[in-house]
């Protein structure tokens, strides 16, 4: 039966659509890479630069509940986490969770680890920042979030993409008020732009970023590669 069904209704990669596959060889390579960056002095880790084929993927996982696709996002990014640490996924809005009917973040963290909890918690209301520049994203985060005052060894920050920082930044912040110092941050996707960095990718060497730089430069580079990434980011909403 099982038989019948593949050849009536075969499997397709759940990024490029070929046939005959859930996940191609060509897209799974892609979900391997390395990119390294930093926030505010913590190392940084992401597996794939963002495009429409990431995004894809991440809306089926983020909007759609897929677990198949919420697979591949983990999957990624299991093998930078640390041995014995604790992962602090990066909290959805209440908008968000009541629109789609589960809790994105958290599912993703429980892939990786089961006994992933939410540490984070969002205090105020929040715009979403799909349409938000560089600046306003900062501004609509400031101090939104809070953390619960726990003894945590080894934390990872895990969120599924990092676009300008603002939110990994707004998180480090409410940790460190309760002294919980990460020791880095993990993301499947990571924008392909200088906003407000440079990305490194670990097999061609060069000089890795960090989201806490600035320069006139590159607020007018993050200000156009908004606009490209937000056709892209239009259904991939926190």
């Amino acid at each position: 039966m099982n038989e019948t069904l593949q050849l009536l209704f075969p499997p397709r990669c759940i990024s490029c659509g070929l046939s005959g596959v859930r996940h191609c060889s060509a897209c799974a390579l892609m979900w391997r890479g390395h990119f390294r960056n930093s926030i505010e002095g913590i190392a940084v880790h992401s597996s794939v630069l963002y495009n429409h084929s990431v995004a894809h993927i991440l809306m089926r996982a983020k909007e759609d509940n897929d677990r198949s696709a919420r697979k591949v996002i983990a999957d990624s990014i299991r093998r930078f986490i640390p041995p014995y640490s604790t992962i602090i996924p990066i909290p959805s809005s209440p908008e968000a969770l009541r629109r789609r009917g589960f809790d994105h973040s958290l599912l993703l963290a429980r892939a990786i680890d089961p006994r992933a909890e939410h540490v984070l918690k969002i205090i105020r209301k929040i715009e979403d920042q799909t349409e938000l520049s560089h600046e306003e994203r900062y501004q609509n985060l400031h101090r939104a979030y809070v953390a619960g005052n726990y003894f945590l060894p080894r934390v990872v920050l895990l969120d599924d993409v990092i676009t300008t920082g603002s939110s990994i930044r707004e998180a480090l912040r409410a940790l460190r008020e309760v002294k919980i110092a990460p020791i880095a941050v993990i993301s499947a996707g990571l924008a392909s732009h200088p906003i407000p960095n440079t990305i490194s990718h670990l097999t061609t060497g060069g000089t890795v970023g960090d989201f806490g730089q600035d320069s006139s430069r590159r607020r007018r580079s993050s200000s156009k590669a908004l606009r490209e990434d937000r056709g892209a980011n239009q259904r991939t909403r926190k």
